[in-house]
C-alpha cells in the first residue's frame, strides 16, 4: 500500500497536484477554488482551499501562502482523518 508521500508525488507527476510556497518551503498540494451563491443568489463568493501533507507545510492563521505567483492567507486549518493531512481554508490577497 502507498503511503501519503507516494500518493502526492503521483498527484504532482500526473499534473493533479499544483506547488504551494509557505516561507522557503515548498510543497504539492491539492488546490480548489469553488464558487458559491449569497444573498439570495445576488451574490457569488469563491473559496479556495487547500489539502497537504501535514507534515510538509507548517501553517496557521494569518500564513502567508504562494500558488501559481499569486499569495493567500490562511483563514483555517484542520487536520483530516488520522492526521497526516491537512485541509486548510484561504482568502485570495
Amino acid at each position: 500500500m502507498a503511503d501519503i508521500d507516494d500518493l502526492y508525488a503521483n498527484l504532482a507527476a500526473a499534473g493533479m497536484a499544483v506547488t504551494a510556497t509557505v516561507g522557503a518551503t515548498s510543497s504539492a498540494v491539492i488546490f480548489s477554488q469553488a464558487d458559491a451563491e449569497a444573498l439570495g443568489g445576488l451574490a457569488q463568493i469563491r473559496g479556495y482551499t487547500i489539502r497537504f501533507r501535514s507534515a510538509s507545510l507548517s501553517m496557521a492563521y494569518g500564513t502567508t501562502v504562494t500558488i501559481n505567483a499569486a499569495t493567500y492567507t490562511v483563514r483555517e486549518v484542520s487536520l483530516l482523518s488520522d492526521g497526516t493531512e491537512s485541509i486548510a481554508l484561504l482568502s485570495k490577497n
